[in-house]
């Protein structure tokens, strides 16, 4: 039984030093969020707007910082905002964290429908891959079309709030 106990004991300190890990990376998630939405400017400049004409920035010129109407904690439509729902997904200022791995934001380009296409540096379960991803915030700010692209499969997305 001794034994047991003592090979058992690493496996143990792993999975807590894990879910340390996880914990750390959602609080710096929330608070990294709220810090930026904090610093949000009503009716900030959209892409489209930064230029002087109307037109958009060109890609080279964009920071890969999420617009503000993009930010938030997110769950799909009839989902309950709970923290732990694998459809729950956060949105910072520069990154994305989903349910099992995050995304640094390392572009954004307009797109010809109102809405962004993200380009993502994920990470997760112990892999690295590049990803890109659409995103619409619908017209009263309360919902968010996730946009596949290439079949352009869309998933609307409900807005959660604050504090979940």
């Amino acid at each position: 039984m001794r034994t047991l106990i003592i090979l058992a004991a690493p496996f143990v300190l792993l999975a807590c030093s894990q879910d340390a890990e996880e914990l750390v990376v959602e609080n710096e998630a929330a608070a990294d969020n709220a810090a930026y939405d904090a610093q949000a400017e009503p009716g900030e400049q959209t892409l489209a707007e930064a230029n002087e004409d109307g037109s958009a920035p060109a890609a080279d010129s964009l920071t890969a910082a999420m617009p503000a109407r993009f930010r938030g904690v997110w769950d799909i439509a009839d989902g309950a905002c709970d923290p732990r729902s694998i459809n729950r997904f956060e949105v910072n200022k520069n990154l994305i964290v989903f349910y099992e791995s995050t995304g640094a934001i390392t572009g954004v380009s307009e797109r010809a429908d109102g809405g962004i296409d993200v380009e993502l540096a994920m990470s997760g379960e112990g892999e690295n891959w590049e990803q890109t991803v659409g995103l619409r915030v619908g017209p009263n700010g309360g919902t968010l079309d996730t946009i596949t692209p290439g079949d352009n499969t869309t998933i609307q997305r409900k807005k959660c709030a604050a504090n979940s």
